[in-house]
């Protein structure tokens, strides 16, 4: 008899206390800027829905498990070999309840990193907040003019903080090789206060076609 009440006790406690493990998540932005259309996968499930990421195209914030996750990169599936290639996978330890853009420039894990995403609502400014991104995998440091602020010595797999800039609707975006002052490409961009814009760039020096080198914008919020 008392061996039963006690085990009765115990499965009773052991129900009380059964609550759901913790789910910690962050979320992630896969920005492609490679030449590829791909797609993004944890565990075999796709996480970027029905929608491929085509090139300079970004998934936008995705919920994802925080802390280390092993993410895979494919390419689309292939109705000649009736298969879907993988690119590579790429190890992320990303934080809880935190921001992060991966940028996917190549088909090697070489060429994809992430930078942290310090975004939030700013209504106490009339500015605008820029940053740039090296998303070119060659071995050049690159500036960047993007209105009223510049930006410069970003190697391949690096990112500024994000800074002020005027709000313009005439501002101009440029790209220099660091230490010379000839634009390598200009694009006219309004500048909208209190909005957060990234420019990155795609391709590398020397290419040719889509593989050229230039920048991309992504507006975060």
């Amino acid at each position: 008899m008392l061996f039963i009440a006690c085990a009765a006790i115990f499965t009773a406690c052991k129900k009380n206390n059964d609550a759901p493990a913790a789910r910690y998540t962050s979320n992630l932005n896969i920005i492609n800027a490679s030449t590829d259309t791909v797609n993004f996968y944890l565990n075999g499930s796709r996480l970027n829905g029905n929608s491929n990421l085509y090139p300079l195209y970004s998934s936008g914030y995705l919920q994802v498990p925080a802390f280390a996750q092993n993410f895979q990169v494919k390419k689309l599936f292939n109705q000649t070999t009736n298969a879907v290639q993988q690119l590579f996978s790429i190890p992320l330890n990303l934080d809880t309840a935190k921001g992060y853009s991966l940028f996917i420039a190549g088909e090697t894990a070489q060429q994809a990193f992430s930078v942290p995403d310090l975004i939030y609502s700013d209504t106490t400014s009339t500015k605008c907040h820029v940053r740039f991104v090296n998303a070119s995998p060659d071995s050049n440091k690159y500036d960047m003019a993007i209105g009223s602020a510049k930006i410069t010595g970003k190697g391949f797999g690096t990112a500024s903080d994000f800074t002020y800039a005027d709000t313009s609707s005439t501002a101009k975006i440029t790209l220099y090789q660091t230490g010379s002052n000839n634009p390598i490409a200009t694009y006219p961009f309004a500048l909208v206060g209190q909005k957060w814009y990234t420019v990155y760039t795609v391709g590398k020096a020397g290419g040719t076609g889509s593989s050229a080198l230039s920048f991309a914008i992504m507006i975060n919020l």
